[in-house]
């Protein structure tokens, strides 16, 4: 599973922009940055590649640790200047069993994710990872969640989410609705909201 979810991430890094900005965070029972923030160029693309070939599976998994130290990396790395899109992908195979563990925690952190611009992306391998936490998290900072039940559907994903990333035309945009009278929300799917009045 290890192999082929790096033999994913490495075919995405090779189909990043040059100039696009990348850092790659592994997370056990901490989180350890293998990559800081690198400007793909065409002399450091092959490098990233050679880096993560270093990554083998570990013990524990602390998600929040991962997404605390890449919302890190993300803040030291916004070099991209006006109209970057800053997005995590998160790859999870297992259970949160130190660190956050519970979905209210999740939430929250992912909230602070999207307080400050970053989308984050969640990507569920193989059947045993906690769906509802990774789905709490995409949700909770308007990303998306996805399921691949064999990692060599990752290449699929990272190429949509590639592809979402350079077709941005706008972050943080906020869609105001004025409800009619005697209309209610009983519930918004997929996004983030708050609800002030009406």
């Amino acid at each position: 599973r290890m192999e082929n979810a790096l033999a994913a991430a490495r075919g995405m890094i090779a189909r990043l922009r040059d100039g696009d900005t990348v850092s790659v965070v592994v997370y056990n029972t901490e989180s350890t940055v293998l990559v800081p923030p690198t400007r793909i160029s065409a002399g450091t693309r092959d490098d990233l590649g050679l880096q993560l070939r270093t990554i083998e599976a570990r013990g524990h998994t602390c998600i929040s640790c991962g997404v605390e130290a890449g919302l890190a990396q993300l803040a030291f790395g916004q070099t991209g200047g006006q109209g970057a899109v800053s997005r995590m992908l998160l790859l999870s195979d297992g259970q949160a069993n130190t660190g956050l563990r519970d979905v209210d925690g999740f939430e929250r952190l992912a909230e602070q994710a999207r307080g400050r611009g970053v989308t984050i992306s969640s990507l569920g391998v193989d059947v045993d990872y906690d769906e509802r936490l990774l789905l709490a998290v995409a949700q909770s900072s308007n990303g998306r969640h996805y399921f691949v039940r064999d990692p060599t559907g990752l290449a699929r994903v990272f190429d949509e989410e590639l592809e979402s990333m350079q077709r941005t035309v706008a972050s943080d945009v906020e869609a105001v609705i004025d409800l009619g009278p005697g209309i209610e929300v009983t519930q918004v799917f997929d996004r983030a909201f708050s609800r002030r009045g009406r």
